[in-house]
């Protein structure tokens, strides 16, 4: 039965992304949504008036520094810039404050109040304007492609065809229970999971298994939820409710993994639970230990008025301004940066994440191959001059007569045919044509019986001798799937088809080997003789061939033991559960299936595959430059407050340090913007 849920809030970061206004017919209580609608408008207006009161300031102090009257406009339109700012962070400034964690908000408000004691007004309210709009842009590319994964449950009917005894009738999906007969048409998907008790169709698994190429189905084989009967009618009795399915289960692995999934602890909200207390601790032994030995030794240091000063200037001088916005500049134009090579990441963690990733686990279909049957090969068999009436049988030939019996079928490989004959000629009439699903056609052309099909359709149909039945054999081991052309009873062409790899696909492995020794693993419900050709082409690591999408799901989990922090690339609706398990799930944007998309936290919205080494290039890139401005501006930030504990820094010093090195971080993290990794 298709489950309501509440307004969920899925977060796999200190950044929380809640459901969007348009899920609330669907929530439990849509006055949970109403909230956090009301809750972004809040924001936004806050945002805007803090931008706006900002620019003023600026503005001001730049074109009116001698003026008072200018003075005090850029400190008041500064200070409201500032309030606005400080209650945007309020709710995790508080969330903060109550679990005793000290996180990059607990950093803001130092760096606020610091820069305020400075008198550094302007520079207070554009601190807290970038990070505030760093946060609200990572904020919208998570609530802009997250969305509820129940709508998977969307690919099954909610209606069934039930058959009782003589009499069909259109049914509930959620009255029907197991052991019920229901019928299947042409071109309907399977509702439930069952097993084919008549007929015979070819179904499309693979919102299931991921495979393209429809799989004939006929009495006793099982069928899955969510399948698609492409050419054929089957009656199946039922094997399982719609609560407990093969597609509601996907479903259940799916949230069952993003409830496991640890949060990822951002480096910077790491660097803050050591930076701010060791200051508040040095600031603290400055001022007690030398009034302390004054006081106790024949030391003459100076009393707690002269080290308190001091103690307290080190704590304005150890304000974290630059530190504050080392990571959400460096974030913004990475994610920026991504977006413009096609590449949509969903937050901030996953490009940190990106750059600790260990092994690369690839679906097969779609992902590593072009994810479509096409026909590779074509030979003509011996004698087939004679069957045609001419003096030379040309591939030409075949491929017309192929294309005339298949151009209007649905089935995968029937559209593969069409597509390899091309324009190559006007395809000739058709007379008594007669499909026998998913095993072949046949038909009257010219007045020649004309068929073509699988192997064993062919056996009915036609002749076929030792010679030809190795060579098929032989197609088959390649990983292809073989199809012949009769003539009059006599086979005339073999067609190969396979679903190709991608060209970047060798190249794209070879990279990653190469980038750290990245560990490359192909997980796909094909077959292991498929499996192993792909896996030789692409020379992937290692390969799991034969996996239902939970089995998936539990490769990763093993991977991630073995190499802690792991990537997944898939396209399916199969390959969700693996995708939502992974550390970082990727999706191939442009032939991925939108609950793919939806699970995964980077698109690639080209469908081009070969932009993967780009974004964990682009992800160590942002990465070191985060901890380049932190260290830069930690060590410039240690030697003033050396000097001032000396009492050697005076206040200006520290203000030119503090807005130099807020700058120069500033100036860094834009480089990223430029940054372009060369592609497969």
């Amino acid at each position: 039965m298709r489950r309501k849920r509440g307004c969920e809030m899925h977060a796999h970061e200190d950044t929380a992304v809640s459901c969007c206004s348009s899920c609330c017919s669907s929530c439990a209580e849509s006055e949970d949504c109403a909230a956090e609608d009301a809750k972004r408008r809040r924001n936004t207006i806050l945002l805007t008036v803090a931008g706006v009161l900002t620019a003023i300031a600026i503005v001001l102090h730049l074109l009116t520094p001698q003026s008072p009257i200018g003075e005090i406009g850029a400190m008041i339109s500064a200070s409201v810039a500032s309030i606005a700012g400080l209650f945007m962070i309020f709710p995790a400034l508080k969330s903060a404050v109550l679990k005793r964690s000290i996180d990059i908000h607990i950093l803001m408000a130092i760096a606020v109040i610091g820069a305020w004691v400075l008198g550094e007004y302007v520079e207070a309210a554009a601190v807290i304007f970038f990070f505030c709009i760093g946060e609200r842009l990572e904020d919208y590319a998570v609530s802009r492609n997250r969305s509820s994964i129940e709508r998977l449950l969307d690919l099954t009917s909610q209606t069934v065809h039930l058959i009782q005894g003589d009499r069909q009738i259109d049914a509930a999906v959620e009255e029907v229970s197991v052991g019920s007969r229901i019928l299947i048409r042409p071109g309907e998907r399977i509702a439930l999971d069952g097993t084919v008790s008549a007929g015979g169709a070819s179904v499309d698994e693979s919102p299931v298994t991921g495979e393209s190429v429809p799989v004939f189905k006929q009495t006793g084989d099982p069928v899955y939820a969510g399948s698609l009967s492409v050419d054929g009618k089957l009656e199946i009795t039922t094997t399982a409710t719609v609560e407990n399915s093969t597609l509601a289960r996907i479903v259940e692995l799916v949230e069952e993994s993003q409830k496991k999934r640890t949060p990822y602890e951002r480096f910077i909200n790491r660097f803050a639970r050591y930076y701010t207390p060791l200051v508040v601790v040095v600031a603290l032994l400055v001022a007690l230990v030398p009034t302390l030995l004054t006081a106790l030794t024949p030391l003459t240091l100076g009393g707690i008025e002269v080290w308190g000063y001091r103690a307290l200037s080190l704590l304005v001088i150890a304000c974290p301004c630059a530190l504050v916005i080392a990571t959400p500049v460096s974030v913004v134009a990475g994610l920026t940066r991504a977006a413009r090579t096609g590449i949509l990441v969903k937050g901030g963690a996953f490009l940190e994440l990106g750059a600790k990733v260990k092994a690369v686990a690839f679906d097969k279909t779609g992902t590593l191959t072009y994810g479509r049957p096409e026909v590779v090969a074509v030979e003509v068999l011996p004698g087939a001059e004679s069957l045609t009436s001419k003096q030379a049988c040309t591939l030409d030939d075949v491929l017309v007569l192929a294309a005339a019996l298949e151009r209007d079928s649905t089935h995968p490989l029937a559209r593969a045919i069409v597509e390899a004959a091309g324009d190559v000629a006007d395809l000739p009439t058709v007379e008594a044509l007669n499909e026998s699903a998913g095993q072949g056609v046949s038909a009257v052309i010219s007045g020649r019986a004309v068929a073509l099909g699988s192997p064993a359709f062919i056996n009915v149909v036609a002749a076929s001798d030792e010679r030809m039945r190795r060579r098929i054999a032989e197609l088959e081991s390649q990983a292809n799937t073989v199809l012949v052309l009769s003539i009059d009873a006599h086979p005339v062409a073999l067609f190969s088809l396979r679903d190709s790899v991608r060209e970047q696909s060798p190249l794209l492995i070879g990279q990653l080997g190469g980038m750290r020794g990245i560990h490359t693993v192909m997980l796909t419900g094909d077959n292991p003789a498929t499996a192993a050709v792909i896996a030789e082409k692409t020379g992937v690591d290692e390969t799991y061939a034969g996996l239902l999408p939970g089995e998936k799901m539990q490769r990763i989990e093993e991977l991630k033991r073995g190499y802690a922090t792991v990537a997944m690339v898939g396209d399916g609706i199969n390959d969700a559960p693996a995708l939502a398990a992974a550390d970082v799930g990727i999706a191939m944007g442009g032939a991925a299936s939108d609950t793919a998309v939806q699970v995964a936290d980077v698109v690639l919205m080209a469908d081009n595959i070969a932009e993967l080494p780009a974004f964990f290039k682009l992800s160590r890139r942002v990465v070191r430059t985060i901890r380049t401005n932190i260290i830069f501006a930690l060590t410039v930030k240690i030697a003033v407050m050396v000097f001032a504990a000396l009492g050697i820094a005076e206040m200006w010093m520290a203000i030119m340090a503090d807005v130099g090195v807020l700058l120069l971080v500033l100036l860094y993290s834009l480089r990223l913007n430029l940054f372009a990794p060369r592609k497969a």
